[in-house]
């Protein structure tokens, strides 16, 4: 009976479409246009929404009119495939954006009226979200509902290691159920927590990578102008974005989502080499996101920069071809970029040599065009990293001695087991062990270097086990995942399986939804306290109050606050110094630090400094100027260093 009606709803609907002209489909697609832009607002504005959002409404008939040319000629009205395909993304993607910069052009050049960047930006990204996740919802509604009829599905993809066509069928309805369901649930929970993205309050790290990134659109220059101990790429990334849509930390978090949803893209694309199942490879591309909010994804870090061109770097050594000389020497280029990311890139060069061996027609070593390709590789990699440093000016000593991780001891290999041995961390474990059963079994080289990969990726956690160092193993390891369904599931459903091997399939399924819940719990915590961001708003405006944005200060314990402040670093010989992370290993020994340097002092309760070390030591050559209390018992203090005179008086 179920079926029946809703084969009656299908054909009133295709019947609707054809007399109407997709009428249907265009007024759904306005709503989402509509729902984007407004959206868009409410994140920018918030409170101060109703007069804003009123003096831009005059614009929305320009923007629908647009957004309805570039929908109409990428033909995304004809309807919806089984599952979106890539393509169909693509041009949705092309869509979305054409219309963003054609809007942007016609408000700003031809009407003359200024519209916010960001809004135009974050209006671009809500439309993706909101026109794509709807119509991968309503083709999935089609395909559970009006298609079950059509009995066994089937879901072709390219080819294997040896170029072979494939096929992988999901034929009961059961398993179709539970494909449609999983990938539902994904995107709905996916969706939802990258809202809440927005409330997220501002981390430390943040307020480090975003200062440098104001001091870089002001045209300094980091190792000569200024001290970083840090790697370039993402800064400079941030400092794009900022030169684009303006200040504002929604900005960033635009520019944190542009390259999560890349790096889901990478994921997609690389796995086909492996896995031959579709909507698997879709599943896992989604589950890749969702799994990024567990790790801290949610925050702004530097990890997600290597994952995205370490990514970029294997897909160009990966593709089937015999030209020796341009992929291998953008491969190398690539792979400077993700060292300058953040340098953990280096994890991966073992296996990427492996690759570049590896004869791109077929599953064998070709070694005579291996070694050819890494020398070019090689050029690639030393060309680039040439021209980058006479950009910064700096000799390679300089700039080693800069981002070596000073003040970084390992933590070891026990605190790493310890890490690892954890319900949210486990599943890793899992996955490695039974990607190497599977190797075993039916040894597969791509699948092989993707494992290899995944087990290098675990060497950064010998130095230090924080929770976003496991985003860089989380590509490897969820297309390994992806392969033990494929392998355990469709392709093998009855095969061997002893009762070891089944124990480790249900602990990897309970660690995997342990990861999961913790995604899904931050995302609450988070939604449930959007109060975090504008208590900091409020006290930064507090000590603004006494020292004006641009002052050059020493932020202690809050590294944040240099951000949300706009304070320059108190000494450009030591740029932003983070005590513990600029060689002063031990917090509270601050004999090592020459307080006279620097002019002004904010101090905050905190862990990494305690007060009763810092006082006795800034009262030689600072006077506290101002103090307040925030957060029920936390306190903030301001100093402001003596002149010479007076402090050889003191003492």
């Amino acid at each position: 009976m179920m079926s029946k009606t809703a084969s009656h709803v299908h054909m009133a609907v295709d019947a609707d479409r054809t007399r109407n002209g997709g009428m249907v489909i265009i007024l759904a697609f306005l709503i989402q246009v509509c729902a984007a832009n407004y959206l868009s607002f409410i994140i920018r504005y918030g409170t101060a929404l109703p007069t804003v959002y009123a003096e831009s409404l005059s614009f929305l008939p320009i923007l629908l009119f647009i957004r309805l040319v570039f929908y109409l000629k990428a033909g995304l009205y004809r309807g919806f495939s089984a599952l979106p395909s890539m393509r169909s993304q693509v041009e949705l993607i092309k869509s979305a954006t054409f219309g963003s910069i054609t809007f942007f052009l016609v408000i700003n050049y031809l009407v003359g009226a200024g519209y916010p960047r960001l809004v135009i930006a974050l209006d671009w990204l809500f439309f993706i979200m909101i026109s794509g996740g709807g119509s991968l919802l309503i083709s999935l509604v089609k395909e559970y509902l009006f298609s079950k009829h059509a009995g066994k599905k089937t879901f072709h993809d390219g080819a294997g290691e040896r170029g072979e066509g494939s096929v992988t069928a999901i034929s009961s309805p059961r398993e179709e159920d539970i494909a449609v369901a999983t990938i539902v649930l994904l995107s709905s929970i996916l969706i939802w927590s990258w809202w809440t993205t927005f409330f997220i309050p501002y981390g430390d790290d943040a307020g480090y990578y975003l200062s440098v990134a104001e001091r870089i659109n002001e045209g300094w220059r980091p190792y000569k102008d200024f001290y970083l101990h840090y790697t370039p790429v993402g800064l400079y990334y941030f400092a794009i974005f900022r030169e684009l849509l303006g200040d504002g930390y929604d900005a960033y978090k635009i520019a944190f989502l542009i390259a999560e949803l890349c790096s889901a893209g990478l994921v997609y694309l690389l796995s086909g080499s492996v896995i031959k199942n579709r909507i698997l490879r879709f599943a896992g591309a989604l589950l890749f996101l969702l799994l990024y909010l567990a790790y801290e994804g949610n925050d702004i870090v530097l990890e997600y920069f290597v994952v995205v061109f370490s990514l970029i770097t294997i897909l160009l050594l990966n593709i089937r071809t015999r030209q020796w000389f341009f992929p291998p020497f953008l491969a190398g280029l690539f792979l400077l970029l993700t060292v300058m990311a953040k340098q953990y890139g280096v994890a991966i060069i073992p296996a990427l040599l492996v690759l570049l061996l590896k004869d791109p027609e077929g599953a064998s070593l070709n070694l005579r065009l291996g070694i050819r390709k890494i020398a070019i590789f090689l050029l690639g990699f030393f060309v680039s990293l040439f021209l980058i440093l006479s950009y910064f000016g700096v000799d390679v000593s300089r700039f080693l001695s800069q981002v070596s991780g000073e003040g970084h001891g390992p933590w070891g290999v026990m605190t790493m087991i310890r890490s690892m041995w954890s319900w949210r961390n486990v599943w890793f474990i899992l996955v490695v062990f039974l990607s190497l059963v599977i190797a075993v079994r039916k040894f597969h080289l791509t699948s092989f270097i993707i494992l290899l990969l995944c087990i290098l990726s675990f060497s950064p956690l010998y130095v230090r086990t924080y929770l976003h160092y496991y985003q860089l193993i989380l590509p490897y390891a969820v297309i390994l995942l992806m392969g033990i369904v494929e392998y355990y599931f469709l392709l093998n459903p009855r095969g061997t399986r002893n009762v070891f091997e089944a124990a480790c399939l249900f602990f990897l399924c309970v660690s995997l939804l342990f990861s999961i819940s913790f995604a899904v719990k931050d995302t609450i915590h988070f939604s449930l306290h959007k109060e975090g961001i504008q208590e900091s708003l409020m006290i930064s405006r507090k000590i603004n109050a006494i020292l004006p944005s641009g002052s050059p200060v020493l932020v202690m314990n809050e590294p944040v606050f240099t951000y949300l402040c706009n304070f320059k670093p108190h000494v450009k010989k030591d740029g932003y110094v983070w005590l513990y992370k600029n060689g002063y290993t031990n917090f509270n020994n601050l004999d090592q630090f020459d307080f006279m340097r620097a002019d002004n002092i904010v101090w905050f309760d905190g862990w990494r400094v305690d007060y009763k070390y810092f006082l006795p030591r800034v009262e030689k050559t600072h006077n506290k100027i101002a103090e307040f209390r925030v957060s029920g018992n936390k306190k903030v203090e301001i100093w402001k260093r003596r002149e010479h005179q007076e402090i050889e008086r003191s003492v």
